[in-house]
């Protein structure tokens, strides 16, 4: 866009030689032969620069540089006085009105075109100063976290939300630190081979996310990093928002999903059989088979009521699972219970797991469960009968203070596509718009599973075994402090 001059002056004359000096320049030019139309024009042509001239009738050009210097939007735009006037006095009065140069009458082409563009360059600095200033202002007080690096990955800027995001030491104003160095000493970064591909240079296309994990201190943190600026900058410029809220709400309501799914289907599946039962027993007049029938079906119905009850009570109490832990004991029982859930027979699973009072998992029944549940699932519905054999076992890694737990299955195993889709997901992803449960693969999702672990700081991993007629699922879940024989289930 060009620079835009209005020339105030009442000589036809001066006007006309103004616009032939300045004719071919790649200026708008925009011409009022008074103050009042100069003023009543300015709004709408909003200047870079005015050239005013000082003797005129009515209202002199002091008079009309102390009125525009009134209006808030125009107060600071550049005014140069075009005078016959060089006395030392009419020069004050000019400055005190708020003019910022004068060129006396006659002037000459190219002092007039130097003054112009010099004026002009300023008043550009100055607007992009203060555009700086203004950004710097909002970054310094933005919610988000925001920082700039070099590229070595050193922090050279970093607002007040990102030094609290991040821990930044108080120093790091002064003594730049690694961002690498930081993120190592606080947060998990996920997924690694996205953040591989960053850190060797290369932006990936999935967002990058720093996790610092639950601990009985603090709760879990979720960071999400984008990168505002373009690869050949010589520094970059990050956007780092707290999407923990996020993360964990979608969570919560695939969890929930998953509850109320099992825990309202199982007493159905009592219900309505012993239903009709009764109905084909009445039309046969087989009052004794209604009588059991009906008492079957009260149970059912009893055990839907308490059912309701519970997850009632799950929406109206708070989420207390960080204070939790689950001993193996327990963590048999829950997948005993899921087993049974997806109608596996006993005999096509084989349980060898530790013992140890001590080594304990930081996760709630519901949690393990909803995690476990969706594992079996998937080994489930990718077996070609629904019926595969499943081989659990588990160990304590006394060297990362780790609970192991390896879940082989028999089945189909996963394509690449398949294995890729895991991998690369997104926290917030939501397969199904209404959960209705009608869409194979849904609920919590094995993706879901990855975000539970991480959320404690443990590991998952899932591929096709070594003799190519399995599926390996390893979770890997901070918590083991040593080892006791294993239980053979």
């Amino acid at each position: 866009m060009n620079p835009r001059i209005l020339i105030v002056d009442d000589e036809k004359n001066s006007r006309l030689t103004i616009k032939a000096s300045l004719h071919g320049l790649n200026y708008d030019l925009f011409f009022a032969e008074n103050g009042h139309q100069a003023l009543k024009d300015l709004p709408h042509i909003d200047p870079d620069l005015v050239l005013l001239d000082v003797m005129m009738p009515d209202m002199t050009g002091y008079e009309v540089c102390r009125k525009i210097r009134e209006l808030s939007d125009h107060q600071e735009v550049p005014i140069v006085f075009i005078t016959s006037l060089d006395d030392k006095q009419s020069l004050f009065h000019g400055f005190e009105a708020g003019g910022d140069d004068f060129i006396t009458k006659p002037f000459n082409r190219i002092e007039l075109l130097v003054r112009i563009n010099g004026i002009l360059r300023l008043n550009r600095f100055r607007k992009l100063l203060g555009e700086r200033k203004r950004f710097q202002w909002l970054i310094d007080r933005a919610d988000e976290g925001y920082i700039s690096t070099d590229a070595s990955f050193h922090i050279l800027y970093a607002n007040e939300s990102a030094e609290n995001l991040l821990s930044l030491p108080a120093s790091s104003s002064n003594h730049p630190c690694h961002l690498l160095e930081i993120t190592d000493k606080y947060f998990d970064r996920k997924p690694l081979p996205a953040w591989e591909k960053f850190i060797n240079g290369s932006y990936p296309n999935e967002p990058l996310y720093l996790i610092r994990p639950e601990t009985d201190q603090h709760p879990s943190l979720w960071l999400e990093i984008t990168c505002i600026s373009q690869p050949e900058d010589d520094h970059s410029f990050y956007q780092i928002k707290d999407v923990t809220s996020k993360v964990e709400l979608t969570m919560e309501i695939k969890k929930f999903h998953n509850f109320v799914s099992h825990k309202l289907n199982t007493p159905m599946n009592h219900l309505l059989p012993f239903l009709e039962l009764s109905l084909i027993s009445l039309q046969d007049q087989n009052y004794d088979d209604v009588l059991e029938y009906v008492h079957c079906a009260k149970n059912g119905a009893l055990e839907l009521h308490q059912q309701v009850q519970r997850i009632l009570q799950t929406l109206g109490s708070k989420n207390a699972s960080s204070n939790l832990t689950l001993s193996m004991n327990e963590a048999k029982d829950l997948m005993m219970s899921v087993f049974d859930t997806h109608e596996i027979d006993h005999s096509q699973v084989t349980l060898s797991l530790h013992q140890d009072p001590q080594c304990v998992l930081p996760l709630s029944s519901q949690n393990f469960q909803s995690l476990f549940h969706e594992i079996i699932w998937n080994a489930v519905k990718n077996h070609p009968e629904n019926s595969p054999n499943i081989d659990i076992q588990s160990f304590c890694n006394q060297e990362t203070k780790e609970t192991i737990i390896l879940i082989r299955n028999n089945g189909t195993l996963l394509s690449p596509h398949e294995l890729k889709s895991i991998s690369h997901f997104s926290p917030y992803f939501q397969g199904e718009k209404y959960f209705t449960g009608q869409k194979e693969g849904m609920g919590l999702g094995l993706s879901g599973v990855k975000i539970m672990l991480w959320n404690i700081g443990g590991k998952f991993k899932i591929r096709n075994g070594s003799d190519e007629e399995s599926v390996e699922v390893t979770i890997s879940i901070p918590s083991c402090q040593k080892c006791q024989p294993a239980i053979e289930a």
